[in-house]
């Protein structure tokens, strides 16, 4: 069930009108509806691709988070299961599938996504300013 958040679709769904690529991000503390928020905003674009990667835990590494998202990438969209080397790799097989069409890409949790690799937020704008033109991230950060 989805209730009393009709304004904040509102709000994201002026997001889809835009020429151009955009940002949400939803933050706030665990277990308050960000990711189902973003899940149903994305129902009003031509695609949404939800990728969710591994909680943070000891020992979690890079090359963990790149499985994860490869793996998440290949339920999502018809790309087969692939391991990236790098995020600019993983940024690029995820603009592949996307192409020209308004996607809503749901990164779920990309503080866990980014953790031990401070080059992430770096490559991430690389990517968005090169490869992203149409597409619209939702992130969730819980706080």
């Amino acid at each position: 069930m989805f209730l009393n958040r009709f304004d904040e679709i509102k709000s994201l769904k002026s997001l889809v009108d835009l020429d151009k690529a955009s940002i949400a991000v939803c933050k706030g503390r665990r277990r308050i509806g960000k990711s189902r928020l973003i899940e149903e905003f994305g129902r009003h674009a031509a695609n949404f691709i939800d990728i969710q990667v591994l909680a943070l835990r000891k020992g979690t590494k890079k090359r963990d988070q790149l499985a994860a998202f490869g793996s998440q990438l290949s339920k999502n969209t018809p790309l087969p299961a692939l391991i990236p080397d790098s995020w600019p790799q993983a940024f690029s097989l995820l603009n592949s599938v996307i192409g020209k069409s308004k996607t809503v890409v749901l990164l779920d949790e990309i503080s866990w996504m980014a953790s031990g690799d401070r080059d992430f937020p770096g490559l991430l704008k690389i990517a968005w300013d090169t490869e992203f033109p149409t597409i619209i991230y939702g992130f969730t950060l819980s706080i």
